[in-house]
């Protein structure tokens, strides 16, 4: 056992996604043993999706056959007793959904800039639900999982989760998942509908979904893109005809990206003809849609679109245009007066953003281009200059470090700090311990206009109120959190150490699991600490069974045989969870090999 592979650890982004599932667990049972704890059946109330985890991936070495059959058993029990959603929790899901303003796979905002915004609670909460079904159905619980994801997909009001769920049934049932599916476009509400048809192309691309059914729906989906329904219908149908990525759905796609009547579409339409069929052809396209003007219909934001649509596809035209909108001049004289409502819409921030996410030669040829022309001093030109930073350019590096020193850009500078680890300077490291203790302590930063505007941008817009204040504060200590984690140095532990006492349970949650993404000896020692913290709960359920499972597993693997992971795994054996203990049980050497050196 000592000498097993070590476990890979999922992205701890992931693992704290999952953290958020609220279950029901039983109370500690008095038997010290795996054989005695299985007897009792002390996990058929202590559903822990780690635990099952854990069971499935290095518990195979780890634990005996029978006994982890008979774990597993117990733990797919206590799920099937918990996965009922109440319309209750349904309805308030949707509320959240609406609230959160979750980026949709074609076009609308994008509040990521800041950092990565974390979805809502109840997002995560029901992530958790349908990770753990993918977990059933790897196990060969198929059933049980088949059922889970049927029931996702007819009341979760996540577009994404319910994605996920039409792929668990089409890996499980092609045949049963595409008659569900369709059934449900029978239906008289507007609202089912648009939402049932992305997920039907989803089913009909999943791996190994058959051909002759994958026809049959595209067939289906394009009835919603003429006559009377396109005008309802349309944009959920080309979201789904682009996600069957099928080379049958490109008729269709090419009548929606043209024509004054289709511009709805053209979004949806051009992306995926491009970036997902490698239509060329849409290319001319494009390049008439950047051009603006006085009496031209095209707005800035079909411009921006494009430019992004374009670079994203290597296509020279795209940088060509970010490189004239980040070098214009201001108008003067007779030319002010001549300018066009357009001219005052300034399309640099998303297009430095859009360089970024194209990369390349040419994203780092524009971004030095600009950065020599934009105001000195600004905003702006600190964002070209953390661009250049995380595309691996450091010929700006001092700028970003400049940054830094600037409160009101608080988001800007975890995003500088992240970037500056990337080239093996840590110099954002103590920036970001002192902007944690600041939003720690109820300290919201002066933000400046850029950041406002950005922060207007993302769905929910800024708001000045008590309640507003203190989300933009803990999403802030989290995004710190993470970006500790992930540059992951031994200055950063004490940090992460110290948000285990942050007010915030989910700023806790979040340290816990950065620790454990850790590899540092100072995160080891954390960890000790991180199995004894308090996490709160989510909906009915304590949260601490999963974060203290995730801990104890990540301390046996990654400092098996050291002192931390000794004490983090006594602490656990003593745990008032079936799961948890059960999980130390697991993981803890046996006796014989603890006196293996004296032979």
């Amino acid at each position: 056992r000592g000498k097993r592979e070590m476990m890979k650890i999922r992205s701890w982004w992931g693992c704290f996604v999952l953290v958020m599932l609220p279950v029901a667990f039983g109370g500690t049972t008095q038997a010290a043993t795996i054989e005695g704890m299985l007897e009792e059946k002390a996990l058929v109330g202590a559903y822990n999706p780690e635990l099952l985890d854990y069971l499935l991936e290095e518990g195979l070495e780890a634990v005996p056959e029978e006994q982890r059959r008979a774990a597993v058993d117990q733990l797919v029990t206590a799920l099937k007793q918990d996965i009922e959603i109440t319309p209750e929790e349904q309805r308030a899901a949707a509320m959240a959904a609406a609230g959160a303003g979750i980026a949709q796979l074609f076009g609308g905002p994008d509040g990521s800039d800041l950092g990565g915004v974390a979805q809502d609670a109840t997002h995560q909460v029901w992530q958790g639900w349908v990770d753990s079904a993918f977990t059933m159905q790897r196990a060969g619980y198929t059933e049980e999982a088949t059922a889970f994801f049927a029931k996702c997909v007819e009341v979760f009001p996540y577009s994404d989760l319910r994605g996920r769920c039409a792929i668990g049934l089409a890996l499980a049932k092609p045949n049963e998942a595409y008659d569900r599916m369709t059934a449900l476009l029978e239906a008289n509400d507007i609202e089912t509908v648009n939402a049932v048809l992305p997920l039907v192309g989803e089913l009909a691309g999943a791996e190994g979904f058959p051909a002759d059914l994958r026809g049959r729906v595209i067939e289906r989906i394009t009835e919603f893109t003429g006559g009377m329904k396109k005008a309802s219908f349309g944009r959920a149908a080309c979201r789904g005809l682009v996600a069957t990525g099928d080379e049958r759905a490109v008729p269709t796609l090419q009548k929606l990206s043209t024509g004054l009547m289709n511009a709805d579409f053209f979004q949806c339409s051009r992306t995926g003809l491009l970036l997902t069929f490698n239509d060329r052809s849409i290319v001319p396209v494009l390049e008439k849609q950047l051009k603006g003007g006085t009496f031209s219909s095209t707005t800035p934001q079909d411009r921006l679109f494009a430019a992004a649509l374009l670079m994203r596809a290597g296509e020279p035209s795209g940088f060509a245009f970010a490189e004239a909108e980040l070098n214009k001049k201001e108008k003067k004289g007779l030319g002010k007066f001549m300018k066009s409502s357009s001219d005052d819409v300034d399309l640099r921030p998303a297009l430095v953003t859009a360089l970024v996410r194209a990369g390349g030669d040419d994203a780092v040829r524009v971004l030095r281009s600009a950065v020599a022309t934009v105001e000195k001093g600004t905003w702006l030109e600190t964002w070209i200059a953390v661009g250049l930073l995380e595309l691996g350019d450091t010929s700006q590096i001092n700028l970003a470090k400049a940054a830094l020193g600037r409160p009101e850009w608080a988001f800007t500078t975890v995003r500088v700090a992240t970037a500056l680890a990337e080239v093996d300077d840590f110099a954002g490291v103590p920036a970001l311990a002192g902007l944690y203790r600041s939003a720690a302590s109820g300290v919201e930063p002066d933000w400046g206009k850029a950041t406002l505007a950005f922060l207007a941008g993302d769905g929910a817009g800024y708001q000045s109120n008590e309640k507003s204040k203190q989300a933009r504060l803990i999403s802030l200590r989290r995004q710190i959190i993470w970006a500790l984690a992930e540059i992951d140095r031994s200055e950063c532990a004490p940090v992460l150490v110290e948000a285990l006492g942050d007010a915030e349970p989910s700023v806790r949650v979040a340290a816990a699991y950065g620790l454990a993404a850790m590899d540092s000896a100072e995160a080891a020692a954390g960890l000790a600490t991180a199995v004894a913290v308090d996490y709160g709960s989510a909906g009915e359920g304590s949260r601490n069974p999963v974060v203290h499972a995730h801990v104890v597993r990540a301390a046996g693997a990654k400092f098996a045989g050291g002192d931390e992971a000794a004490r983090v795994i006594a602490a656990a054996s003593a745990s008032t969870f079936n799961s948890v203990r059960f999980l130390a049980l697991c993981i803890a050497p046996a006796p014989a090999e603890a006196s293996s050196s004296e032979e």
